[in-house]
């Protein structure tokens, strides 16, 4: 290789050199700089972090009474206790089986069955798991009056106050044949049972 071809190759890798280390210096700095700005973000964020204050809540006032949707005055049906609440199990002797009693059972000396409160007539039916059957809507309980015969002018949406007859007395409830004619009470709230003898007052 000749002194001529050797400069030039020199002044060649010279420049390429140059022109690689400008880039790679570029980038470096660009680097550099990115880093800069998110530590100096970072430092501000902790520097500067603002905690809302919670919202003051009123005091709680214990002595004001609680307002809850009562089901209004309830009458106590004029018969005998036959069959009371139980949530635990209890011997049927007409299914021949132990099973929870969500109702409570009443012999009822003449037989008619009276709505126990003031409500609307939500269902009349015959036949089936509860045999006739009224359901009655007292605000937020619903009563269902069991095992009896419907009165053949009641209807659906009817309004009815507390003494009005409904019914009277059967043994169409399957689950409860053997009791004889009793009225099958029932009283739920929000989709649940509720000891709806609890609940019942005087006349």
């Amino acid at each position: 290789m000749t002194g001529t071809n050797l400069s030039a190759t020199i002044h060649k890798l010279w420049a390429a050199l140059r022109v690689r280390g400008g880039q790679i210096a570029y980038c470096g700095g660009v680097a550099l700089a990115l880093t800069a700005i998110a530590f100096a973000a970072e430092s501000y964020r902790r520097d500067h972090v603002v905690t809302p204050e919670a919202p003051a809540l009123p005091a709680l006032d214990l002595s004001a009474p609680m307002e809850t949707e009562a089901p209004g005055e309830l009458r106590a049906p004029e018969g005998a206790l036959l069959r009371a609440y139980s949530e635990a199990p209890v011997w049927n002797a007409s299914l021949g089986l132990w099973e929870s009693h969500a109702a409570v059972d009443y012999r009822m000396e003449d037989g008619a069955v009276k709505s126990l409160g003031a409500g609307v007539v939500r269902a009349v039916s015959e036949g089936g798991a509860y045999g006739g059957c009224v359901e009655v809507e007292c605000g937020e309980l619903l009563l269902r009056y069991a095992s009896i015969e419907p009165d053949a002018n009641l209807r659906p949406g009817d309004e009815i106050e507390a003494g009005d007859r409904i019914g009277a007395v059967d043994a169409s409830m399957p689950g409860e044949a053997g009791l004889g004619p009793h009225l099958h009470l029932e009283g739920i709230r929000d989709g649940a049972p509720v000891n709806c003898a609890a609940l019942l007052g005087g006349d």
